[in-house]
């Protein structure tokens, strides 16, 4: 038996440094990170490297298992070299922004991101990526203005690495359907003033779709009225009527618990002196009978911080009408 497994390391060894394998040995190495042996992978990566020196799909394995390893800084080194050496692919500067999120440095992890999604716009995990990294930003500037003072705060994001680095593109996300936008002008929100009413969409109708246009007319405005509500309540401070236009199974883009992210809002909504929300360019998608998603630019405002942010909820039709399952913001 011992005989076999010395075979069986010298075969593996000779592959490893053999030349024109390297195929063969990222897939070894992609086991065994799978598998979580980081140790395995980065050595086996390291003498790949030997007898392929500057070879680029090693070298994106060899950050990938420093980054597994808990090496941070030697990873964020090897992926910028690497994102430097090819600044027309995505996938370095994906996993450069994931491992300064790990660090709480969501604007770099923004900038890594952007700068992946102007070489490839579709690149289906750096748009889930940015989105997170987008609400954390958000939650982190909500949290700097009630305490200035106070450290960043470590918000769980959790965002998707890019395992291999072949040349293959990912498949492009879905594209988003929007209503037409009214051209509405930007909200003047004066101090006392009640949060500007959303302008309806207007639509083309024709004899074909009226009946479908009419129900489908009723139910936007019932998301709109909701969405009114929320803002509403927002601006006066009623942190219970706030709160009710989440739903039960509301899920915090943070990763925290509803319980959790419920207190925080209530002490954050609550604490300032005054607050005004304005909503404009509001979109609806309708995505089935039950739940769409809404954007529009928001326009917060208080006695202490002011933001701009292009907003995206997911809302679910419930017995107690059009609430938020979802929410996260694009700064403007």
């Amino acid at each position: 038996m011992d005989a076999c497994k010395g075979l069986g390391a010298t075969l593996l060894l000779a592959a490893l440094l053999g030349p024109g394998s390297v195929l063969a040995n990222a897939e070894a190495i992609v086991e065994k990170l799978a598998a979580g042996d980081s140790a395995a992978a980065l050595d086996m990566a390291e003498q790949a490297l030997a007898s392929n020196p500057g070879e680029s799909r090693l070298r994106f394995l060899k950050a990938r298992a420093l980054a597994q390893a808990g090496d941070t800084d030697a990873a964020i080194n090897l992926f910028g070299e690497l994102a430097r050496e090819h600044p027309d692919r995505p996938e370095p500067a994906n996993n450069l922004a994931v491992l300064y999120s790990r660090q709480n440095d969501y604007e770099q992890a923004r900038r890594w991101l952007e700068a992946a999604m102007e070489t490839h716009p579709a690149y289906a995990t750096a748009h889930r990526n940015l989105g997170d990294v987008y609400t954390a930003l958000a939650a982190v500037a909500y949290s700097k203005a009630l305490d200035p003072e106070g450290r960043p705060e470590d918000l769980g994001v959790q965002l998707e690495m890019v395992s291999s680095f072949d040349g293959r593109r990912e498949a492009a996300a879905p594209p988003q359907v929007v209503d037409a936008p009214a051209p509405t002008p930007e909200p003047a929100l004066p101090p006392g003033d009640e949060a500007p009413e959303m302008s309806p969409d207007e639509e083309p109708v024709t004899a074909a779709t009226a009946d479908e246009d009419e129900a489908d007319h009723d139910v936007r405005a019932a998301i709109r009225a909701s969405v009114q509500q929320w803002a509403r309540a927002w601006s006066e401070q009623d942190v219970e009527a706030y709160l009710g236009s989440y739903a039960a199974d509301f899920r915090p883009a943070d990763g925290r618990s509803r319980t959790a992210w419920a207190d925080n809002r209530r002490e954050r909504v609550a604490a300032p002196e005054r607050i005004r929300v304005g909503i404009d360019d509001f979109r609806i998608t309708l995505l089935d009978d039950a739940t769409a998603e809404i954007s529009f630019r928001q326009h917060y405002q208080s006695d202490t911080y002011e933001d701009r942010v292009r907003k995206t909820l997911l809302m679910a039709r419930t017995d107690d009408g059009w609430q938020i399952l979802r929410e996260t913001d694009e700064p403007l």
